[in-house]
């Protein structure tokens, strides 16, 4: 089982995240290409410097990193 340990704290719309020891991997695919990483690998991604924007449009959150956006919504 993979664990993820990012925590997420809100205040107005900004967010602070703090990373935790993760364990585990996921299997990123693309296509036919799969590719094992770490959790740790991608909580770095998820909050590589600390902060991030935070934004709700259209039923949905807008999380906005250094290098990704990510957007949460009912699917």
């Amino acid at each position: 089982m993979a664990r993820s340990a990012v925590t997420i704290t809100a205040d107005g719309n900004k967010a602070t995240f703090t990373v935790g020891k993760s364990t585990g991997s996921a299997t990123l695919a693309v296509g036919s290409s799969k590719e094992s990483v770490s959790m740790a690998e991608i909580d770095n991604v998820l909050a590589p410097d600390g902060e991030a924007g935070l934004a709700c449009s259209n039923d949905a959150l807008i999380v906005t990193l250094q290098d990704v956006r990510l957007e949460f919504g009912k699917v």
